[in-house]
């Protein structure tokens, strides 16, 4: 019927949409979007200077607070600056970021300190306090902030105060202490929603909350989640070796991921700023919100104070896993992955074994070595050439020579993951990468056009068992009005038959008595008399 032709319509436009999403991208196209279900790259340093030796295999790390505090840096920050900055410029083979990297020691590098009002860091101190009081955190006494060894540096990072069993909670911290969508503040919903409540154009979830988190950290202290932006890095730090802060035009656009992750939010404050007026904040703040979240969120969880400060590894090292530990999944949790000792650094996943090392790099700012990532492309279904197109030996050469950190880092990585791609860049190669994309396009399409069939057959056999219900119902309603109307009319006829059965009768009355017959009259009465 028309009904199952149309449902046949939308579902094979619905599986060609999302072959479409899924297809290899554009050469200067942004990348998809991954779906992140671990922390995503987290730093915990406040603003500061970055001392970077001249000497590109040297980083000091020197990050400090504007109040003369150690402050506890992690994921970005260190793990970027002292393992990306400290590649080996004579190694070509080695991964950015993998543990046998050299790392220098960093000198601010805390001393191990459990997560406490009473420590001996203001910031750290107050973090935790605030967790405890505002978020009602669990087992922060597991948890201390120290210096962790990668490849012979000190990392600053999280490590556990006493040991765990495998599947032990390590910390858990309730839906309150979340920033995640939905706590938007009545005035951002104001501010990007129309009059019916539908969300402007550019504005979606992941806009409104950076908005919201951005006016939030403006408020400085008056804002109840100060503790937490206190320790955040600024667009200063990121932009020593972050990909979201690249802006030399030297690197091809297909690599730079945050082309596509930005694309909305620059409409999205478009609107913001046309209502919000002199209110508005700069657009630099919104930008600089939407990087932590995109860089610091567990999935639709997205922000988890402290959880997010923990470092990361390849997968085998890898000894703690998300995890709720309550049926309204309302309680987010750290628990070990395997049996834990006391002092462990504690390590999350990144999805570095998922995401091929240039996605790792864009998100994060480092990447390991190359057999702990997926293979290069492999997530934007293209070849390690064309992920690498703009990033081979001889395309980096001809880069301008600058001091830009940011840059320093880009040759390190591509120095590491694009210097070999002789291997797949041949016509034939391609050719056969084509031929069976097309043939799984086919099947693809062949298993959705089955599923059409199904519903088609599904949905006919709706309309029939439907059709057949409502002749069923017709029936059992109007059956008993038609023999209502018949009874009617029967009765109507056997009264028309007495009445004349009368008038004869007194008719043959009158002429026997020789009164005449009173035409329409009741002489019933009359012959009963008599």
């Amino acid at each position: 019927g028309p009904v199952a032709i149309l449902a046949q319509a939308i579902l094979a436009q619905v599986s060609r949409l999302a072959l479409l999403a899924l297809a290899p991208c554009a050469d200067h196209s942004p990348g998809p979007i991954p779906m992140i279900t671990t922390p995503v790259g987290a730093a915990s340093a406040e603003a500061g200077s970055i001392g970077l030796d001249e000497d590109p295999t040297v980083c000091m790390c020197a990050l400090r607070s504007r109040h003369g505090t150690r402050l506890f840096a992690s994921r970005h920050l260190l793990l970027s600056l002292c393992i990306s900055l400290n590649a080996i410029a004579a190694s070509g083979d080695e991964g950015v970021g993998s543990p046998q990297l050299p790392r220098h020691h960093d000198p601010l590098a805390p001393d191990r300190e459990v997560c406490s009002r009473s420590a001996s860091d203001p910031g750290w101190a107050r973090l935790c306090g605030w967790l405890e009081d505002h978020c009602r955190a669990s087992g922060m006494e597991n948890v201390f902030a120290g210096s962790f060894s990668h490849g012979g540096a000190s990392v600053r990072g999280v490590g556990v105060t006493k040991a765990f069993a495998r599947h032990d909670l390590v910390i858990c911290l309730p839906k309150t202490c979340w920033m995640t969508p939905g706590v938007e503040s009545e005035r951002i919903r104001n501010l990007t929603t129309d009059e019916a409540g539908a969300l402007l154009p550019g504005c979606g979830s992941d806009e409104q909350l950076a908005l919201h988190i951005a006016e939030e950290a403006a408020k400085g202290d008056a804002s109840e989640w100060a503790p937490y932006f206190a320790i955040m890095p600024q667009d200063v730090d990121y932009a020593a070796f972050h990909p979201s802060y690249l802006k030399h035009e030297s690197i091809p656009g297909h690599t730079n991921y945050w082309d596509g992750w930005m694309v909305g939010l620059p409409r999205c404050y478009e609107h913001y700023k046309g209502r919000a007026g002199d209110a508005a904040l700069p657009f630099n703040k919104i930008y600089l919100a939407m990087v932590w979240l995109i860089t610091r969120r567990y999935g639709d969880v997205s922000m988890v104070p402290l959880a997010d400060m923990a470092n990361t590894e390849p997968d085998a090292l890898l000894n703690v896993a998300a995890a709720y530990n309550d049926t309204a999944m309302s309680n987010f949790c750290l628990h070990a992955k395997r049996d834990m000792a006391e002092g462990e650094e504690i390590l999350v996943d990144y999805g570095g074994s998922s995401h091929h090392p240039l996605m790792m790099f864009g998100l994060y700012g480092f990447a390991f070595s190359p057999g702990d990532h997926a293979a290069m492309g492999q997530e934007n279904g293209v070849s390690k050439a064309e992920a690498c197109s703009g990033l081979t030996p001889e395309e980096v050469a001809i880069w301008p020579d600058d001091d830009d950190p940011l840059m320093r880092n880009y040759r390190r990585f591509a120095a590491t993951h694009c210097s070999n791609i002789t291997e797949d860049a041949s016509p034939n190669a391609r050719l056969d990468r084509l031929e069976n994309d097309l043939r799984e396009t086919k099947a693809s399409l062949h298993e959705a056009d089955e599923l059409a069939r199904r519903y088609k057959t599904i949905i006919a056999a709706t309309i029939a068992v439907g059709l057949c219900l409502l002749w069923f119902s017709a029936m059992y309603y109007l059956l008993p009005l038609t023999a209502g109307h018949t009874e009617v009319a029967f009765a109507e006829k056997k009264n028309d038959g007495d009445a004349v059965g009368n008038a004869d009768a007194d008719a043959a009355d009158s002429a026997k008595l020789g009164e005449p017959a009173v035409p329409g009259g009741d002489n019933t009465l009359r012959r009963r008399a008599k």
